[in-house]
């Protein structure tokens, strides 16, 4: 019918809610390495430097079959009509919305924000699929605790519960943080 699979994916919502681990999986099942590139880490001193960087990164990536994740988004593709943002800063945005223009339909393009207002509007309308990660409910949580604490303590299930409770609101990598956290702690004082 003509038509390609969709290209560009933006996964949106706070720290350590699976961004990055989703990406991880979608190019596992693809069977495509992932290419992560950190776009706050490559901010130059000299501004003229990150559009060629990004461009640099960007064509190489086009020529590879791989699923591409830009992260930290936010960091460059800010909104245009900020009087806070010096004009570099604006026309690497123009720079990285013609990139995403002319993405090929062979690669995948993943981006990831946790600060999805700070995001140009033309941004948004650059992706063809937008996903937006929240923290996990209770269940999810109990699902996660029993993974994390299944062979460390007997009758998981019955602290689950509780868990889930004592986590609520935390993100993922919140609750495994904590849980390392507490079996170190325990390993330590036995």
């Amino acid at each position: 019918m003509g038509l390609h699979p969709s290209k560009s994916i933006l996964f949106t919502g706070p720290p350590g809610v699976g961004k990055t681990l989703a990406a991880k999986w979608i190019a596992r099942q693809l069977n495509r390495p992932l290419l992560v590139l950190d776009l706050a880490a490559v901010m130059s001193s000299f501004l003229g430097r990150t559009g060629n960087n990004i461009r640099y990164v960007l064509d190489y990536a086009k020529n590879t079959e791989c699923v591409l994740l830009l992260d930290e988004l936010d960091a460059i593709a800010k909104r245009r009509d900020d009087t806070s943002e010096i004009g570099e800063l604006k026309r690497l945005v123009t720079v990285l919305l013609q990139e995403i223009d002319d993405w090929p339909p062979t690669g995948l393009l993943i981006a990831a924000t946790n600060h999805p207002d700070l995001l140009d509007p033309a941004v948004w309308r650059r992706f063809e699929v937008v996903v937006e990660f929240g923290k996990p409910e209770r269940r999810q949580i109990e699902i996660l605790v029993n993974r994390l604490l299944e062979n460390q303590i007997e009758n998981i299930s019955k602290w689950s519960g509780v868990l889930s409770f004592v986590f609520s609101g935390k993100s993922y990598s919140e609750i495994e943080r904590q849980i390392t956290l507490i079996r170190k702690t325990s390993a330590i004082t036995k």
